[in-house]
């Protein structure tokens, strides 16, 4: 079990459900720009902006612009809301826990690892009963949970060679114990 990334988890989880980031999911960036639309309502000028960062008035549209991309850096971001008499923060809003996270995700490996191992059994004659499935699904689910092994967030093709590569060697063994040999063979 990986206890500090499960601690690190769940301090996150209680800052971020506390009502730090209690922002709608559907908050964005003004058509405008923060900038752009912070400039505007509170009447400063392109002009008067660039004098209180020491820049052209074309360097501050440029900015404008470059924060529409989403090209601006994060310390232009925080001079012009420091000139602008306001505080720039930035961070990532969570789409759930971090916890419900990396359930998911753990979710989507183990249901792929058990599918795979499923397929390659049917191909040798081998049937699994779908409760057994579920059964195995469930404890890899909450091993990958537990453990947070680094491969969990690897991409599909490296999933797939990772999990085999870290799984339970007795798992296939215990697997293929549960079941009648296929018909015609004899044990």
């Amino acid at each position: 079990m990986n206890d500090d990334r499960k601690i690190a988890r769940e301090r996150l989880d209680v800052w971020f459900l506390s009502g730090f980031f209690d922002l709608p999911s559907t908050f964005s960036r003004p058509a405008r720009g923060w900038i752009g639309a912070i400039r505007y309502a509170i009447g400063m000028s392109g002009r008067q902006l660039a004098e209180r960062l020491g820049i052209s008035v074309a360097s501050v549209s440029a900015l404008e612009k470059r924060e529409q991309e989403g090209s601006t850096t994060i310390k232009a971001m925080k001079r012009a809301a420091e000139a602008m008499d306001c505080t720039f923060f930035y961070g990532f809003r969570p789409n759930g826990s971090f916890e419900e996270i990396v359930r998911r995700r753990a979710k989507e490996v183990a249901r792929r690892k058990i599918d795979r191992i499923n397929q390659t059994m049917r191909l040798e004659g081998h049937k699994l009963p779908e409760e057994e499935i579920e059964r195995i699904y469930s404890r890899e689910v909450h091993r990958l949970v537990e453990q947070t092994p680094r491969f969990l967030w690897n991409l599909q093709s490296r999933v797939n060679r990772d999990t085999c590569a870290e799984k339970d060697p007795g798992e296939k063994k215990e697997l293929r114990t549960k079941q009648e040999p296929p018909a015609g063979r004899e044990t």
